[in-house]
């Protein structure tokens, strides 16, 4: 049986101790206390996996107590007992949290069977946190594919503040997966179940954003035929993420900065203050600093917003994810085009992580997806990619022995076609020369009749 720590808060001195030698039969390891801050000193030191508390506990009372411990342990299940049995006790113990309500005096059997269903669960957790790590070593984690050392620590980031409910900022270019992090967040937190509420501050005119935040009454403004609720009212215990927050303007920015701090708003053209429990993530693809200084971000909500900040990296700094992430992308198209396409040719593969890809992983989904529906065989080659990457040159090196300063070099991948190679040479010499072919033909040491011939290729 899986969570055997388990910790008794009663104050009936003959109960907690009789319960004591029960579970012990059982083979449960216990502690009692006699009073919930008894209880609350005790946890930090035993670490249970399981609380049994009577409803009449000292100094909180078993609701207060359960509440306490499931904001601040979410992990730990807890049972409530009570003397007289009623229904509506039972169902306040269950919406503060309870795992279960038990009358006393209690039933051993009635207390076994809860104590195997929460092992159960107990089990399916440790085993899908399990199974969690071992896809996050294969380079999966919550909607992200990624092996590489910056990856990984984006992965433990994600994990360390999920749990907590500090706001998060998130920056990083466009196309990163920004929005995959606070889900991830959303996902891994103890406000999974409840609401996960995205809105893009970029997408909604200035005049409009205001109402779409904090909702509306009827009549508010022209067009306003009925009431509705805001972001935050929509998000209330859960999530609300502002994807492009610089483009919020900067006198509603002044608003929201008072709602985060007071946790309260009023609808546009209502007089009703709405309480709100919501956890803000909040990211931008601009320099958070540089948006202070343009004036595109408030300083105080700036440093309201970030308790913790996540940057999720271009795909040009974890080129050796790119397979991986192609691979996925196969699968997803596989699916919709009706294709067994089961890999990527080892040259095409060299072409897609040398292109330095500026639109990311967006780009690269839109690359594959592409390729998927031109290829006609089981493999991705060279053919099947957009000429931009294929004309485009590998990164440019550091200075070879001999260079002069301010000659340009090239650095060639090994395994890369010597055709590849060959037209990536004549095109970049071209460029070099200001597209003058007599002097690019001079330069590769090749006549010009040779290097329209090849060109013309290339081009048709």
């Amino acid at each position: 049986m899986v969570g055997k720590r388990l910790l008794i808060a009663d104050p009936d001195e003959k109960s907690r101790q009789a319960l004591a030698v029960l579970l012990a039969r059982w083979g449960y390891q216990t502690e009692i206390a006699e009073t919930s801050a008894e209880c609350l000193t005790i946890l930090s030191r035993f670490e249970p996996s399981i609380v049994v508390i009577d409803m009449a506990i000292p100094t909180t009372g078993g609701l207060e107590l359960v509440r306490t411990l499931r904001g601040e342990h979410p992990g730990i299940y807890c049972i409530l007992l009570a003397t007289r049995p009623a229904l509506e006790p039972a169902l306040e113990a269950i919406k503060a949290g309870a795992f279960d309500y038990l009358d006393k005096p209690i039933e051993p059997l009635r207390l076994r069977i809860v104590l195997e269903k929460i092992s159960d669960k107990i089990g399916i957790q440790a085993e899908v946190r399990q199974l969690r790590h071992k896809l996050k070593e294969y380079g999966a984690f919550e909607g992200f594919n990624g092996n590489t050392p910056v990856m990984q620590e984006m992965f433990h980031l994600i994990e360390q503040v999920a749990p907590s409910t500090a706001s998060v900022l998130i920056s990083g270019p466009s196309g990163t997966g920004k929005e995959l992090v606070a889900k991830a967040i959303h996902n891994l937190s103890p406000r999974k179940r409840e609401p996960y509420v995205a809105i893009n501050c970029s997408a909604i005119p200035a005049t409009l954003l205001e109402s779409e935040l904090f909702g509306h009454e009827k009549g508010a403004f022209t067009g306003a035929i009925a009431r509705k609720a805001g972001c935050f009212e929509q998000a209330h215990g859960g999530t609300l993420f502002l994807d492009e927050i610089t483009e919020m303007p900067i006198e509603l920015q002044s608003k929201f900065l008072r709602v985060l701090e007071e946790r309260k708003f009023r609808r546009l053209g209502g007089k009703e203050e709405i309480s709100v429990d919501v956890r803000v993530i909040a990211a931008s693809n601009r320099d958070f600093q540089e948006a202070i200084r343009q004036r595109r971000l408030r300083e105080d909500l700036y440093y309201r917003l970030n308790v913790f900040q996540i940057e999720t990296p271009p795909l040009s700094e974890r080129a050796e994810d790119i397979p991986l992430i192609a691979r996925t992308f196969i699968d997803r198209f596989n699916k919709t085009n009706h294709k067994n396409i089961r890999g990527i040719d080892p040259h095409a593969e060299i072409l897609l992580k040398s292109y330095a890809w500026p639109g990311n992983v967006r780009e690269l989904k839109n690359t594959i997806e592409r390729a998927v529906i031109v290829c006609d065989g089981d493999t991705i080659t060279v053919e099947h990619l957009p000429p931009h990457i294929t004309a485009t040159p590998p990164r440019i090196a550091g200075p070879l022995p001999g260079q002069r300063e301010g000659e340009q070099t090239l650095a060639i991948p090994i395994g890369m076609p010597l055709a590849l190679v060959e037209r990536i040479m004549i095109e970049k010499t071209l460029e070099a020369h200001g597209g003058n072919k007599t002097k690019a033909a001079k330069t590769l040491g090749i006549s010009l009749k040779t290097i329209h011939n090849k060109l013309h290729r290339y081009r048709h």
